[in-house]
C-alpha cells in the first residue's frame, strides 16, 4: 500500500488542476445530496480518466460504512461494511489518501477474484469535514497498466476536499428545506386551529342566544319547547363540526412516525380549548 503524503506541493500538470476546478465548480450547481452523490463520483472517476469507482459514507455509529454510489466497480452499493474492510475502511481508518498497485492487496476487499477490476490499480480518499471523516471516494484503474502516481492521488484528495464541502452544503439546503416544510405545516395547522376555534365560539354564541330565548319565553309564560329544539339543533351542529375537525386531524396522523405524531398531538393540546375534549371521542349510539 501507497500512502499520500499529509500534504504536499501543488501537482506540476497544470490541465490537471484546471480539470480540477472546472470539475469542483459544478458540484455547487447541485444542492440536492442524493443527484450530487452521483455527480461527485462520476466527476472523480472522469477526473483520474477511469470509468469506475464507489462513494461510501461512514455510518452514523461511525463503526462501519455504507456504499452509497457505484460505478461499474461492482462494490454492492447500499450495503453496509465493518471499517476493517475495503479501501474505504483503511481510509476512513487512516484519515489518508491511500493507492495500491493491485485491488487484490487490499486487506478485506470485496470484489471477487474473477473480477476484471481485481488485479487493477485502486486508489482512495477521504471526504472530510469538520465532524471528521463522513465518507470515501474510490477510483479504480482504467486497465491493468494503469497505476496511480503520487499527483493522482493528490489529485483525487483535493477534489475529495471540495466534494465534503458541496455535500456539506447539500445538506445545509435539505436541513433548511425540512425546517420550511415544518413552518409550513405548523402555520398551516395553527390557521385550521384558529378557524376551529372561531367556528366553535360562533356555535356556542348561538346556543347561548337559543337558550336566552328560552329562558325569556319562560319568564313570559309562553311554550319554550320551540327555542329549546333550536338550541339542541345548534349544540348539536357544533358538536358536530367539532368531531369533524378531531377526527380530520386523527387522520392526518395516519402512518405518522411515533415522534411525529406524538409532535403533532401535543400542538393539537396548545391550540384545544379546555372544553373541547369530548371532541375527541366519536358519537356513540
Amino acid at each position: 500500500m501507497e500512502a499520500a503524503p499529509e500534504a504536499r506541493g501543488v501537482p506540476g500538470d497544470r490541465a490537471s488542476l484546471e480539470t480540477l476546478s472546472r470539475v469542483a465548480s459544478n458540484l455547487a450547481i447541485e444542492t440536492r445530496l442524493e443527484p450530487l452523490l452521483e455527480l461527485v463520483l462520476g466527476s472523480a472517476v472522469t477526473l483520474l480518466g477511469c470509468e469506475s469507482g464507489s462513494l461510501s459514507l461512514v455510518t452514523p455509529d461511525n463503526t462501519g460504512y455504507r456504499k452509497v454510489v457505484d460505478l461499474a466497480a461492482g462494490c454492492q452499493a447500499g450495503r453496509e461494511f465493518p471499517l476493517s474492510e475495503g479501501v474505504t475502511g483503511i481510509v476512513v481508518r487512516t484519515r489518508r489518501a491511500v493507492s495500491f498497485r493491485h485491488y487484490a492487496d487490499v486487506p478485506g476487499g470485496h470484489l471477487a477474484p474473477g473480477s476484471e477490476l481485481f488485479d487493477r490499480a485502486v486508489v482512495g480518499a477521504p471526504v472530510l469535514t469538520r465532524s471528521g471523516v463522513t465518507g470515501a471516494l474510490v477510483v479504480f484503474a482504467a486497465d491493468a497498466q494503469r497505476l496511480f502516481s503520487d499527483e493522482d492521488v493528490e489529485l483525487l484528495q483535493r477534489f475529495a476536499t471540495h466534494a465534503a464541502i458541496a455535500m456539506t452544503n447539500a445538506r445545509l439546503h435539505a436541513e433548511a428545506d425540512a425546517k420550511a416544510q415544518t413552518a409550513a405545516v405548523l402555520a398551516e395547522r395553527e390557521r385550521a386551529m384558529l378557524d376551529l376555534h372561531d367556528a366553535l365560539g360562533r356555535g356556542l354564541a348561538t346556543v347561548l342566544v337559543r337558550l336566552r330565548d328560552a329562558e325569556q319565553a319562560a319568564a313570559a309564560g309562553d311554550n319554550v319547547a320551540g327555542a329549546l329544539r333550536e338550541a339542541r339543533r345548534s349544540a348539536e351542529a357544533v358538536l358536530a363540526d367539532g368531531r369533524r375537525a378531531a377526527w380530520a386531524r386523527l387522520e392526518a396522523l395516519d402512518g405518522q412516525p411515533l415522534s411525529e405524531a406524538l409532535r403533532l398531538e401535543l400542538e393539537w393540546d396548545r391550540w384545544r380549548p379546555d372544553d373541547a375534549s369530548d371532541l375527541r371521542r366519536p358519537a356513540t349510539s
